[in-house]
């Protein structure tokens, strides 16, 4: 974050209802943003910094359990390689009857136009397997059905081959390619 999707002309416009909020990256450098860990995240020109806490989705150890009102991640689900075990810890860290409100992007508006939608078998696979977030199983998929022309961040399949066997340092890849059904299913 911040997301443009929760500011004032956003089209889910969370951020002026706010008292605060907090910002968890995987690492205090990424492809979006770079911050230092602290009280220094800033996602409205009028309301007060929150914590920017630097921890990995599937493992928010830094925050204590029931912590939270809400949690926000918008486009976050689609670069995690173990969905359920992600949801399961920011279950966790929101208050009983708190909210979870998860946006994935639409494949037929993204570079995963070509991909199949993941079966939920495999979602749950994933999370009986442990699979950890240096997980390769994609990278092939991702490679051959990737559409170039609709990601601006990439001038080339190589780019793409290159960037994507780094992804455990980028956090760039897919994992999974969802739709509102796979999302329910999940929850």
């Amino acid at each position: 974050g911040p997301s443009q999707v929760f500011s004032v002309n956003g089209p889910m416009p969370l951020y002026k209802d706010l008292g605060s909020l907090d910002n968890v990256n995987y690492s205090n450098k990424t492809f979006w943003s770079s911050a230092d860990e602290g009280n220094n995240f800033v996602y409205s020109k009028t309301k007060p910094s929150g914590n920017q806490i630097i921890s990995d989705a599937i493992n928010l150890d830094k925050i204590q359990s029931s912590t939270y009102d809400f949690l926000l991640a918008s486009h976050v689900i689609e670069h995690i390689a173990n969905p359920i075990k992600a949801i399961y810890e920011w279950k966790r860290v929101i208050k009983n009857n708190g909210f979870l409100v998860i946006l994935a992007p639409d494949k037929r508006r993204t570079y995963d136009k070509n991909r199949k939608i993941t079966k939920i078998d495999h979602i749950i696979s994933d999370y009986e397997n442990e699979i950890s977030e240096d997980d390769s199983t994609h990278f092939e998929e991702v490679i051959k059905f990737h559409d170039i022309s609709n990601d601006s961040t990439l001038q080339n399949r190589d780019e793409l081959k290159e960037r994507t066997y780094k992804n455990f340092e980028n956090r760039m890849l897919h994992h999974h390619v969802y739709d509102e059904n796979l999302l329910i299913d999940i929850l």
